[in-house]
């Protein structure tokens, strides 16, 4: 399976790239194209699950955790390729890199090593003037998300992590029918 992630902070336009291309690739006869939405959209209603700005150990070591589930059982299922994510298993981790730092070397380790099972990674940037409606899981402080964005590129830099910058949708199409050959 061609694993696709969209990573970026919030309010980039994530989830609509990710069900854009979904939607182009099935035009064009992949068929099988499927997305995957943003893990902290189906957190559980428990009281102690936070995120952003006031996450704490539990709610993103669950995030990362249920990120990988997911994957593995689109992998199971057999019926989606491309799986496009909005959002990977990297950019959530993030979250709990700039709140605990790299306390934790077992997930640091595993995250690493996730990451590599991405064919592409494509990095959304913070756009100039954010009109998106709001929303409970999207985090509104610009700071925040900004913090976010920085450590996001200063660990993809360091980690040596292979991505591409979004710039269109079309040539992000060109780059991703590399993997299809047999498709126009």
């Amino acid at each position: 399976m061609i694993k696709i992630g969209v990573i970026g902070t919030h309010g980039t336009r994530k989830t609509s790239l990710c069900y854009n291309l979904a939607g182009r690739l099935k035009s064009m006869g992949v068929s099988g194209a499927g997305v995957m939405g943003e893990i902290a959209r189906i957190l559980p209603p428990f009281p102690g699950f936070r995120i952003n700005e006031g996450t704490n150990r539990e709610s993103q070591q669950w995030i990362v955790y249920t990120q990988i589930k997911e994957e593995l059982e689109f992998l199971a299922r057999g019926d989606v390729n491309p799986l496009i994510t909005d959002r990977t298993v990297f950019d959530n981790y993030m979250y709990y890199l700039l709140r605990f730092g790299k306390d934790n070397p077992a997930i640091d380790a595993l995250v690493n090593n996730w990451t590599k099972t991405y064919n592409l990674l494509v990095k959304m940037s913070i756009l100039k003037n954010n009109s998106l409606v709001e929303d409970p899981v999207r985090a509104k402080d610009e700071e925040f998300k900004l913090a976010i964005d920085n450590l996001l590129e200063r660990e993809l830099e360091e980690r040596e992590i292979p991505f591409e910058r979004y710039s269109t949708e079309e040539s992000l199409i060109e780059k991703i029918k590399l993997f299809f050959p047999d498709k126009k």
